[in-house]
């Protein structure tokens, strides 16, 4: 420890005595830290932290019905709930939940909230309590004839409430109906799953008072809730999951399933459990960017120790030569590279915690709200420190064992020795990986770039650029759906008479913004097995005036009309992917389906043909649609898209007007022209690019910088040489090239070693370029010509420092 405190005062003294040079390096140190801290802080935010409330996580479980293909992540009945929370499965508590968006009212202008409809456990089963009242009993699970009570967030009680101290106890409007808060979670509680800032919370068993549908708790049929549970004693997932699926399958056999039903039980994660593998290799690729930079970054910081230890080459020849063992040296030369990268990485972690901050501000436009807390915990500050003295280690270790093998006589005399040589091969080593961690960030930027620019020509299928959209969540109006199709043909009739409107649409499901609607449609007469008898396809409910407005065409058929209502004969339209997979060449128009697995349902005939077009995501292949009547299949969630003529006003006023003339109370969730909400689903990529792009070009500073050095430091140590030749008659051309060759041949072999990185690294991207492929000719010489220029940038000084050596100078001095 003496020794180790020693080699510390002396990195201290070491540090005072350059404090520009350490200043610029530990800066270097810091973005990379930096870089890295943040990423991998929004990793632990949504992966490996519990939310705020949530006590001991490593017990919580998540709970999810499979179908009969095998698949996981379905929803339960709430009278599978009750059955399966009574079972004894290995679980100490099964809670049930489901989110559902509802108008709070205080007398004012409504509010749209996310509510939680839960299990009167769910509370206890977490380890929440209460800063204000109580939560959620037993009791208050009674049902539909019990008190309507609530509680509330401590965030909402503070933002709707201000913080009223007598908040227990008074009566709120929930969807229009009276609640009666009862409790205030604790600071920082909003339910078990990252990012989703839930406001109230509701027993579930209450859910028919807030909703249309009053036989919700009824049927087994309705699925809708997810379940979360804490595993009893020493019980194993596996087990619990046994056990749920031995009473999951003697419940279908008694209601007439016909396979066993299975149940998966996982371990808990803070976000939902489907989202938890694309999250996963999402925020992966940006850590590995990240990571990217600290490489670029540490190699520069060694190329910078060696220049110091080249500087100090005979001091080091000298306590050899007097009897230093090199260990001891060594050890020395470590404490000071760790030193310099713990100064370095205090000030990345502060640039952390600076932008984390500025990301957790952030409100992403979506129609759901979003509480982001990216801010840094002890996992993320250990994280840190650990890769802080890994790299400071590492980094250290190689120019340490370089400086303390020189030749002592040849350093002694100021001679040239291969350990210098040596030294300067290990300098263009790191400069070399600095080209290649660069090469690798700027393709992937460039791939993103060039995929983006692709987004913008990729065909939709429809005309985005004229249309306005308005989304409304119906639910919380609890209305029948004979009243949702009433008001909608109500606002359709009050909007079409705005100035410069000249089509009106609705329906329940935009398309490319985050959401999506799968059913199952069975053929008449054909065996009842999947792809044969029926099939899945992804559906949606419009009104007649959808079509047109959104430029969606027709390649046979007719649209919808007005005389396609409630009552009226049913009929669908298909899309061409959905026509091909199941009459071939067929022309389907005339044809009938069904809803459902067997054909026993209503007959459905089709009556038209949609073109192909984009639904999830702009990269999909060719997915099913059905379309049915918004008039014959209305459902809770509605939006009404507008065309409006070019230069017209802007819409959006008149339409939020529209609406408050028929209902004022009714909450809007979301109002944007439609390309606006399209350029949503480019939100991964964009991040990706911007992340990308800016490490890149952090990284190609770096790089310049790092070739700059080595390059002066070979034209300062070939001085001799350099004389010598240009007393021999050696042109200019002859010293240039001597020079701009050594710099040109480490940038070839970071593109090349960089280039193979980046051919492999980005077909993991695919899945996100659009078409774009990962080794795409035109970026990769983009980036080589990129990476050409600023290494020539870079040489200029090195080699006007050499076309200046005087000759006679150098042999004089020599």
């Amino acid at each position: 420890m003496d020794n180790f405190f020693q080699d510390l005062r002396y990195a201290l003294r070491s540090f005072r005595v350059a404090p520009t040079a350490t200043l610029v390096t530990a800066l270097t140190i810091a973005l990379g830290i930096g870089a890295t801290t943040t990423i991998f802080s929004a990793a632990n935010a949504l992966l490996l932290r519990p939310p705020a409330g949530v006590s001991d996580p490593d017990r919580l479980v998540t709970v999810h019905a499979m179908s009969e293909d095998g698949s996981s992540f379905h929803s339960f009945s709430y009278l599978d709930y009750r059955d399966l929370a009574a079972a004894k499965s290995g679980l100490a508590e099964l809670a049930a939940f489901s989110g559902k968006p509802a108008s709070l009212s205080t007398g004012g202008e409504p509010r749209l909230q996310l509510a939680m409809l839960v299990s009167a456990n769910y509370f206890h089963l977490l380890g929440a309590r209460p800063a204000v009242g109580r939560l959620l009993l037993p009791e208050d699970d009674a049902g539909i004839g019990g008190a309507h009570v609530a509680v509330i967030s401590h965030s909402e009680w503070q933002r709707g409430f201000a913080g009223d101290s007598a908040i227990v106890g008074r009566r709120v409007l929930l969807n229009g109906e009276p609640f009666t808060i009862v409790g205030v979670t604790e600071k920082g509680f909003r339910g078990h799953v990252a990012a989703l800032d839930a406001s109230i919370w509701v027993p579930v068993a209450l859910n028919p008072v807030l909703s249309s549908n009053k036989r919700l708790l009824e049927s087994r049929q309705n699925t809708w809730l997810e379940l979360v549970g804490r595993l009893e004693g020493k019980t194993r997932r596996a087990a619990a999951a046994a056990a749920l699926s031995d009473v999951a399958t003697r419940l279908g056999r008694s209601t007439g399933a016909t396979y066993d039903r299975k149940i998966d039980v996982r371990a808990y994660s803070p976000l939902p459990a489907q989202m938890v593998l694309p999250a996963t290799g999402f925020l992966a690729l940006l850590l590995v960017l990240g990571l990217l930079v600290l490489l670029i970054a540490s190699a520069n910081v060694a190329n910078v120790l060696l220049a110091r230890a080249s500087a100090r080459a005979r001091e080091i020849a000298v306590r050899l030569a007097i009897g230093a063992g090199r260990g001891r040296l060594v050890r020395q030369l470590v404490t000071e590279s760790v030193a310099l990268f713990v100064v370095g990485g205090a000030g990345g972690t502060l640039l952390a915690a600076w932008a984390t901050r500025a990301l957790s501000s952030l409100h992403p436009p979506v129609g759901i709200p979003i509480a982001l807390d990216f801010s840094l915990d002890l996992r993320v500050l250990l994280v840190a420190l650990g890769v802080t003295l890994l790299t400071g280690i590492a980094f250290g270790l190689a120019p340490a064992l370089q400086a303390t093998r020189p030749n002592l006589i040849a350093t002694l005399k100021d001679e040239p020795s291969l350990a210098r040589v040596g030294r300067l091969r290990l300098r263009g080593a790191f400069v070399a990986a600095q080209v290649a961690g660069t090469t690798l960030l700027l393709v992937t930027a460039g791939l993103f770039v060039r995929a983006l620019g692709r987004a913008g020509g990729i065909d939709l299928g429809f005309d985005p650029l004229p249309v306005h959209a308005l989304s409304l969540e119906m639910e919380v109006r609890a209305a029948e759906p004979n009243a949702v199709r009433v008001f909608a043909e109500q606002l359709e009739q009050r909007v079409a008479q705005l100035p410069g409107v000249t089509a009106v649409g609705t329906t329940d499901m935009l398309p490319l913004n985050f959401s999506n609607q799968q059913t199952v449609v069975a053929v008449p007469g054909r065996e009842e097995r999947p792809d044969v008898g029926w099939f899945q396809t992804d559906f949606t409910s419009v009104s007649p005036g959808y079509f047109r407005t959104m430029g969606l065409a027709l390649v046979r058929g007719r649209m919808f009309t007005a005389a396609d209502r409630d009552g009226g004969p049913a009929v669908v339209i298909v899309n061409e992917t959905l026509a091909r997979k199941i009459w071939g060449s067929e022309d389907p128009v005339g044809k009938t389906l069904s809803f459902g697995r067997t054909s026993g349902g209503t007959p459905m005939t089709i009556v038209g043909v949609a073109r192909i077009a984009k639904y999830r995501s702009l990269g999909e292949d060719p997915l099913p649609m059905l379309y049915a009547p918004y008039a014959q299949q209305a459902r809770q969630s509605l939006s009404l898209v507008v065309r409006t003529a070019p230069g017209a006003p802007d819409p959006a006023r008149g339409l939020r007007e529209a609406v408050h003339a028929l209902d004022p109370t009714l909450p809007i969730v979301q109002q944007a022209p439609l390309i606006q909400l399209i350029g949503l689903a480019l939100l991964p990529n964009r991040i990706a690019l911007g992340v990308a792009a800016l490490f890149g070009g952090a990284g190609l500073l770096l790089a310049a910088v790092g070739l700059y050095g080595v390059l002066s430091y070979m034209v300062s140590r070939r001085r001799r040489e350099i004389g010598i030749r240009m007393a021999l008659g050696a042109a200019a051309h002859n010293v240039r090239n001597l020079v701009l060759r050594d710099g040109l041949r480490l940038v070839a072999i970071g593109l090349l070693v960089g280039f193979a990185s980046a051919a492999a690294v980005s077909r993991l991207l695919r899945s996100m370029l659009f078409g774009v492929s990962p080794l795409d000719p035109v970026t990769y010489a983009a980036i080589a010509l990129v990476l050409g220029g600023v290494a020539l940038a870079a040489c200029l000084v090195p080699v006007r420092r050499a076309l200046r050596t005087e000759p006679l100078e150098v042999l004089r001095h020599d």
